[in-house]
Order: C-alpha cells, then sequence, then structure tokens
C-alpha cells in the first residue's frame, strides 16, 4: 500500500513541477511579447512623427506660413527626443551605427529646413 501511496504523491509531484515549469515559461514569454509590443509602439509613434515632418514640410513649400515652420521644428525635436529616450528599442531592430545615421540626418535635415526658412 505504501508503495501506490507513494508512486501517486510522485506523480502529483511531478505533475505540480511541470505546471510550475510551463507557468514560468509562459510568463517569460509574455514579458518578451510585452516588450517588443512597446517596441513596436515607439518605432509607430517615430513614424508618425516622421510623417507629420513631411506634412509640415509640404506646408512650407506650398504655403510658405511661420506656423508651419514653427510645426516642423517642434516635431523634429520630438523625433529627436524619441530617438534619445527609446534608443534601446531602435537598436533592437536596426544597428547602432544605423540609428546614429538617422539622428545626423535628422540634424541635417533640420539645418536645410532652417536655411530654407
Amino acid at each position: 500500500m505504501r508503495s501506490l501511496q507513494a508512486k501517486i504523491v510522485l506523480g502529483y509531484a511531478a505533475f505540480a513541477a511541470l505546471l510550475a515549469g510551463l507557468s514560468t515559461l509562459y510568463l517569460l514569454e509574455l514579458r518578451l511579447i510585452g516588450k517588443q509590443v512597446q517596441a513596436g509602439e515607439h518605432i509607430s509613434e517615430f513614424s508618425n512623427v516622421a510623417l507629420e515632418i513631411r506634412r509640415f514640410e509640404k506646408n512650407i513649400f506650398l504655403y510658405h506660413q511661420p506656423a508651419d515652420f514653427q510645426e516642423n521644428t517642434e516635431y523634429l525635436e520630438r523625433a529627436r527626443q524619441l530617438l534619445d529616450a527609446h534608443a534601446q528599442s531602435f537598436a533592437e531592430l536596426a544597428p547602432a551605427p544605423r540609428v546614429n545615421a538617422l539622428r545626423r540626418q535628422l540634424d541635417r535635415y533640420a539645418s536645410a529646413m532652417a536655411a530654407y526658412a
């Protein structure tokens, strides 16, 4: 009888250990997915800011209004802030030299827009 009882307890213990291991694995995977979703949000926000920069650039060329230049400059600054604040998210998707090149291109673009205005 003791042998049967020990086998049942061992079976429950093995099942509990398996369940705990799988739960831990799923929690780790869920954390990874959460980080990827956050990175996607940061990339999406940067993309939206880039579209706004282009929209105000078009308005500057078409209408020559100082308010459009001001908005363009504010969105450029927002893009720089996003690159700095979420550098890790960008570095996971592209090599660091490429992210640095993007930062330099934003600076060159800002200089060119300032010269145009």
